[in-house]
């Protein structure tokens, strides 16, 4: 980006005053005025919002340096030109030279900068009034005896910062033997190596458009304008972030020094002239006055304020470059930058006055090699960077201080927990918002992931898979702060609902790393653990105990059998040893879920003797149940071998489309949406050493966070494929529960004997957490 910079306004008030009156009448008549006749008086507004003076940009957002502000000699040249009325006029003032139209122009005592001047100044004619503020010119290369030589407003044309200035007691066309010629119309030699410093070089002019003369209005008078200077430089400011130590040692690189090759030596002093470029002699930095400095906070190198004159790099020969010096991986490393653009088409990139260039260094991401990349800054902005490799870590600056209304937050782990309830009444609606900030020496990217809900897929009605970057998340721009050297981003997060019909165990990651990199730093955790629910069966309204479900074996249980109504712990409900009451039958079925045959749907509790039929069903490729009559598909099918008389190919793979290793949910699995069948092998998880202990009618099982949290299995039972004549048909007797694959039997026993595990069969379910692709449309 290329912006002209307001340095330093001046306020300009063109008085017309006695020409031949004294000093004091001036002073003290400020708006006595006489045609013909004008006094400026300028005045270096402290209050205005300039880098130079009075400047409002302060704290983090001020990257000025000491000196840049300063202000320790004024020129000044005001010019009118000629008319058919009368003859224009040319006048130069300069600070510190005593002259009778030069009313006042004192510097401050404590800063030695200068603030304010009253200046005489008379023209015959006010056609094209101009005026030239010239700052710093006494500091600055030959420009003082270049500027008091000068007798015409044409003549300023012709200044240049270090050109050669000719005695004008030597005779013409010659020097001293070893000067350079300075004359013979030849272009402008340079006669110093040396780099700009402060106090900078500062430069404007102006057309005074109410001086000229109007109808009316015989020109001159009261004129009220604001003068904006420009340095006459630029500013390269270097940060190595290759000197970390979060990058790989093979990587790191310190900076040791920087020459600039081809510094514009001599440009010209006004803006409109066409810039000859005069390459000087190469400047290295440090010197013996200065040194690289290290950041206090994260210990990037950086140095600060590498001051040249103006150069288009238009031309390859007289381009301005850069040499960086150093060791790479403790082993001596240079390398030349050219400016111009990273990208395609590259095109130079011009040094302009006024404007600021950021140099950073980073690791390249595949090699041992560094990169860097150039930013074109105003000078009164901080540095906006963006994405860079994968260091450093950011990390978290600030998050909402108010907490979303009924979650909880644990700044140490970054986890902000939701209520049970994750559903909301509108869809609209959200569960709250929550906003965090991310600081580093790059901006930072974000992606969304999800643990225990496979592809989250409780936040979608229809069951996909939710996308890594999803829209209830925003991003804001990054933004730099120069005090601190960090890319501050900001991020809001409309914290989403879970669907009604899958309210299920959820952790949503909001992972944030540096910007181009696929290493991520910080995460923030949004948890999810509401009450388990089935929506068939759902818990009784005097259900009391533990309705989260249990984390195991790093999946997430369901709190209890598939059906159940009710709690079962050891303490509320004892399991008997026999049925003989339908109402006993029916607790019993609450506490310790329905029964299932292998493959079916339909889940029986309590005495089912009575709903029973011999008609066997098919299974259809795609998993679609035939039934001989309509009535039987709510009916046990009474059968010693298998329920199915065809399963169409299907074998043991009705209940799970995959492997044992990656199982996939199929349509006739009963469990709830977000749950499915656990296979043999995540059952068998519960029997590993030290994890569980069998009891008479029980197995406890130690839960994954922490000691004294339990899931119980009851032994429920199970319905063999000839029903038996007790207990509603139900045998009493092992611990048997349905897996969906086969990798030794279809069914899991905790205690108790491998028997009776035909497809017939009918036996309890625990679910577990579906991690695989959820079916939405149950038959």
């Amino acid at each position: 980006m290329r912006k002209k910079i307001a340095i330093l306004p001046l306020l300009l008030l063109g008085l017309l005053m006695a020409c031949d009156g004294q000093e004091e009448l001036v002073k003290e008549n400020p708006d006595y005025v006489e045609d013909g006749c004008g006094v400026l008086k300028l005045t270096i507004n402290s209050s205005a919002a300039t880098k130079a003076v009075g400047d409002a940009l302060a704290g983090d957002d001020d990257v000025t340096l000491t000196g840049e502000k300063d202000i320790k000699s004024l020129a000044f040249f005001i010019h009118t030109e000629g008319t058919a009325d009368g003859n224009g006029h040319f006048q130069k003032y300069f600070s510190g030279v005593e002259d009778k139209d030069i009313v006042e122009m004192v510097a401050d005592e404590t800063t030695g900068n200068y603030d304010s001047a009253i200046l005489r100044f008379r023209s015959d004619a006010w056609q094209n009034p101009q005026v030239m503020v010239i700052a710093n010119y006494k500091e600055n290369g030959t420009l003082e005896k270049q500027l008091k030589a000068i007798n015409s407003w044409e003549e300023l044309k012709d200044v240049t910062v270090n050109a050669e200035v000719i005695d004008p007691d030597t005779p013409e066309g010659g020097g001293e033997e070893g000067e350079g010629d300075g004359g013979g119309g030849e272009s402008p030699v340079s006669v110093t190596p040396k780099a700009p410093s402060v106090p900078l070089l500062m430069y404007t002019f102006q057309t005074i458009s109410e001086w000229e003369k109007s109808e009316g209005h015989v020109g001159g008078g009261q004129a009220n304008v604001i003068f904006t200077l420009q340095r006459l430089v630029s500013r390269i400011d270097i940060r190595n972030y290759a000197n970390l130590a979060t990058v790989d040692t093979k990587k790191q690189f310190t900076l040791e020094s920087v020459e600039i090759i081809n510094p514009n030596s001599n440009p010209s002093l006004m803006a409109t002239v066409e810039q000859t470029v005069v390459p000087g002699e190469m400047i290295v930095f440090p010197g013996e006055s200065a040194a690289i400095l290290t950041d206090e906070n994260d210990g990037h190198q950086y140095i600060d304020g590498l001051y040249i004159y103006e150069n288009p790099n238009d031309d390859k020969t007289t381009a301005t470059r850069l040499k960086i010096k150093g060791k790479l991986n403790n082993q001596a490393y240079e390398k030349t930058i050219l400016l111009e653009t990273q990208l395609a088409p590259v095109t130079p990139i011009a040094l302009l006055r006024n404007h600021r260039y950021v140099v950073t260094i980073m690791p390249e991401a595949e090699r041992q090699e560094v990169k860097f990349s150039i930013e074109v800054l105003d000078w009164e902005e901080g540095e906006t960077l963006y994405a860079q490799p994968s260091f450093p870590a950011p990390q978290w600056e600030a998050v909402t201080t108010t907490t979303p209304t009924g979650f909880t937050w644990d700044a140490n782990t970054k986890t902000l927990t939701a209520p049970s309830k994750t559903t909301v009444e509108s869809e609209s609606a959200n569960l709250g918002t929550f906003e965090f900030k991310t600081t580093g020496n790059c901006a930072t990217e974000y992606s969304v992931f999800y643990r225990y809900d496979y592809g989250g897929t409780s936040l979608t009605k229809s069951g996909e898979v939710s996308i890594e970057k999803p829209d209830w998340i925003t991003r804001g721009t990054p933004s730099f702060t120069f005090e601190s050297s960090k890319v501050v981003t900001a991020y809001t997060v409309e914290i989403p609902p879970q669907v009604a019909a899958e309210q299920v165990p959820l952790d949503i990651l909001v992972c944030t790393r540096n910007a181009n990199s696929n290493t991520y730093n910080d995460t923030l955790v949004i948890q999810y653990r509401p009450d388990y629910a089935d929506t068939n069966n759902a818990f009784a309204n005097d259900a009391t105990g533990n309705k989260k479900p249990h984390l195991v074996g790093g999946k997430f249980w369901a709190p209890v059998n598939l059906g159940a109504t009710k709690i079962y712990t050891p303490t509320s409900y004892s399991i008997p040893e026999k049925l003989t009451e339908a109402a006993a039958m029916t607790e019993f079925s609450a506490y310790t879920g329905l029964c299932y045959q292998w493959g079916r749907p339909v889940g029986f509790g309590g005495d089912i003797t009575s709903n029973t039929t011999t008609n066997q069903a098919t299974l259809s490729a795609q998993r679609e149940i035939t039934y001989s009559n309509e009535d039987d598909a709510t009916k046990f099918i009474k059968k010693s071998g298998d329920w199915c008389s065809n399963d169409n190919g299907i074998g043991n793979n009705r209940w799970n489309s995959g492997t044992t290793a990656k199982p996939q949910k199929v349509k006739n699995d009963p469990c709830p949406r977000g749950w499915r069948i656990p296979t043999f092998n995540e059952m068998r998880l519960f029997d590993s050493t030290g994890r569980s202990t069998v009891e008479n009618k029980y197995k406890k099982i130690s839960e994954d966070e922490g000691s004294n949290k339990y899931m119980y299995l009851p032994i429920a039972g199970y319905y063999s494929g000839n029903l038996g004549n007790e207990n509603g048909g139900r045998n009493m007797g092992g611990g048997r529960y349905y897996v969906a694959d086969v990798a030794n039997s279809i069914n899991y026993m905790h205690n108790g004997s491998q028997e009776g595990c035909w497809q017939a069969s009918a036996c309890p379910i625990r679910c577990v957490q579906n991690d695989g692709p959820e079916i939405v449309e149950t038959n």
